[in-house]
C-alpha cells in the first residue's frame, strides 16, 4: 500500500517491512505449540509496563497468511492478525532490524502486534514518546453498563397534572437534585426534581410552540449569575432561564437545529470568575459535529455565536445523531445518547474522537412497548454513578460505565451503517424526535 510521510531516517525500516513481517511470522509459528512463558523483566513507568519476554511468550495461534501491514498516521507500522482472542500486554525487542523495535500486544483486542519504529530500547526515551501513542490503537469498543437496583420514578406530577417527560436533556444541579428538559411542541416544559424519589420541586413550561432540546447550566461571565440554557429543536431559538427564579430570561436566535447541549460547568464550582475564563458549551444537531457556543460577556445585550467545530469520529467514522450530552467532570469527556439508539457515547470534546461506547439495549429492552428511545445522562457531582432514562420511560435508573481492562467487544457493524456517515457523504437528519 502507499506510504504516507515517515520521520526521517526510517525509508530504510519501511522498505524492510516485508523482511520483518516475514521474520516476525516465523517466529510466532516456531514457537513453542504450549505456549510456554519465558522469564518476564518489567520496569513501570507512568504510562504503561515496559516489557522484556521471550519470543516463547507470544501465543500461537497464527500463520504467516494471518498477516497484514498498515500503516498508521507517521509513529508505528502495524502488523497484525483478523483472528479475536484473550492477549496479555507484552512488550518485546525483535534484533536483526535497521533500527530496534517494539512490539505490544495489546489486550482484549483485535490486530495484536504493534511494531514502534525509531523507538530506542531505554524505558526514557519510551516516556518521552508515549505521549505521542494514541491511547486507543484500535479504536473505541463497546462496554456492557452495570445497572445498580436502585431506580427512581420518571414521572413529573405538579398540581392536577402527572406526566411521563419525553426527555431531552437531564443534568445534576446539586447531590440531590436534577434537571429535565421535556419536548414535544407546545408542551415542552422545564424541572427540577429529587434524585432519590422523582418527587417534581419546580417545573417552567416553554413558550406555547417550542419544541425542548438538551440543556445546560451556564454562568453570565459579567455577573456570574447561573442560567439554564435550553435548545429547541427546529425552532431556531436557544432560550435562557435564570436558574435561581426558573423565569425564562432571554432568547437569541440561532441558525441550527437543536439535537444536544451540554457545557463544563461544575456544581461544586466555588470560584466562579475563575470559572467564567475556561467555561465551555457544546451542542450537537443531528449531523456529525460538536459545535462550541461562545457565550457573551453580558446576556443583555451580546448574541450567542459559533467558536468553532469538530467531527465526531467513531473509528475513522462520522458519527451521526449524538443527541443528549453530559460533561463528566472527572474524565474532562463528554458523554452522549445517539439517537434511534441504544447506546451511549464517550467524546473528546477537544477533537471529536470516540472514546468509548456503552451498550444499554438490555435495560431498554425492559421497559414497556410504548416507550421510546433511550435519551438522558446525568453524571454524579460526587459518586461514580450515571443516572439515565428514556423517553416516556417510567422510571430513571443508576448505572456504572466500565472502561479500560473491563470486558468490551467491537462495535457492530450494523452500528456504523445505521449511525455513521457514509464515506464522502453528508448528513442530513430528517423527521420529528
Amino acid at each position: 500500500m502507499p506510504c504516507r510521510s515517515w520521520p526521517s531516517g526510517l525509508g530504510s525500516v519501511v522498505s524492510g517491512a516485508t523482511l520483518l513481517l516475514l521474520c516476525v511470522a516465523s517466529f510466532l509459528c516456531s514457537a513453542d505449540s504450549d505456549g510456554a512463558r519465558g522469564s518476564l523483566i518489567t520496569e513501570e513507568s507512568e504510562r504503561f509496563t515496559l516489557y522484556s519476554v521471550s519470543l516463547s511468550d507470544v501465543p500461537v495461534f497464527v500463520t504467516a497468511e494471518d498477516f497484514h501491514v498498515d500503516l498508521l498516521g507517521t509513529q508505528f507500522v502495524q502488523v497484525g492478525w483478523m483472528k479475536r482472542g484473550e492477549m496479555t500486554a507484552y512488550q518485546i525487542t525483535v534484533d536483526g532490524c535497521d533500527v530496534e523495535w517494539k512490539i505490544r500486544l495489546h489486550q482484549k483486542i483485535p490486530f495484536g502486534l504493534i511494531f514502534y519504529p525509531e523507538y530506542s530500547a531505554t524505558l526514557e526515551r519510551l516516556e518521552r514518546t508515549a505521549a505521542t501513542w494514541p491511547d486507543t490503537p484500535f479504536g473505541a469498543r463497546v462496554y456492557i453498563p452495570e445497572v445498580q437496583g436502585v431506580r427512581t420514578p420518571h414521572v413529573c406530577a405538579f398540581g392536577a397534572q402527572a406526566v411521563l417527560p419525553f426527555t431531552q436533556g437531564l443534568l445534576f444541579t446539586s447531590e440531590q437534585t436534577v434537571l429535565e428538559s421535556s419536548g414535544l411542541s407546545s408542551r415542552s416544559f422545564l424541572r427540577e426534581f429529587s434524585a432519590s424519589t422523582g418527587t417534581t420541586l419546580r417545573r417552567a413550561n416553554l413558550p406555547s410552540g417550542y419544541f425542548a432540546e438538551g440543556t445546560a447550566l451556564v454562568v453570565e461571565p459579567s455577573t456570574l449569575r447561573l442560567y439554564v440554557m435550553v435548545l429547541t429543536y427546529t425552532d431556531n431559538v436557544i432560550l435562557l432561564y435564570d436558574y435561581a427564579t426558573f423565569v425564562l430570561a432571554y432568547a437569541y436566535k440561532m441558525n441550527y437545529m437543536g439535537f444536544g447541549l451540554t457545557s463544563n460547568y461544575d456544581i461544586r464550582c466555588k470560584d466562579l470568575a475563575d470559572f467564567v475564563v475556561r467555561q465551555k458549551v457544546w451542542m450537537t444537531t443531528g449531523g456529525s459535529d460538536l459545535i462550541s457556543v461562545s457565550l457573551p460577556a453580558s446576556f443583555s445585550d451580546g448574541a450567542l455565536s459559533i467558536a468553532g467545530s469538530v467531527p465526531i469520529t467513531l473509528n475513522g467514522r462520522r458519527l451521526l445523531y449524538v443527541n443528549e450530552m453530559e460533561y463528566n467532570v472527572p474524565s474532562d469527556t463528554v458523554y452522549g445518547n445517539i439517537w434511534g439508539s441504544d447506546y451511549i457515547v464517550e467524546i473528546n470534546p477537544y477533537d471529536g474522537t470516540c472514546l468509548a461506547l456503552w451498550d444499554l439495549r438490555s435495560l431498554a429492552s425492559q421497559q414497556p412497548m410504548d416507550v421510546d428511545v433511550l435519551n438522558g445522562i446525568a453524571c454524579h457531582p460526587s459518586k461514580s454513578y450515571c443516572m439515565v432514562t428514556g423517553k416516556f420511560w417510567p422510571h430513571l435508573y443508576r448505572v456504572t460505565l466500565p472502561k479500560g481492562s473491563a470486558k468490551s467487544v467491537d462495535v457492530p457493524l450494523d452500528f456504523y451503517d445505521n449511525f455513521c456517515e457514509a464515506e464522502g457523504a453528508t448528513s442530513s437528519p430528517q423527521g420529528a424526535r
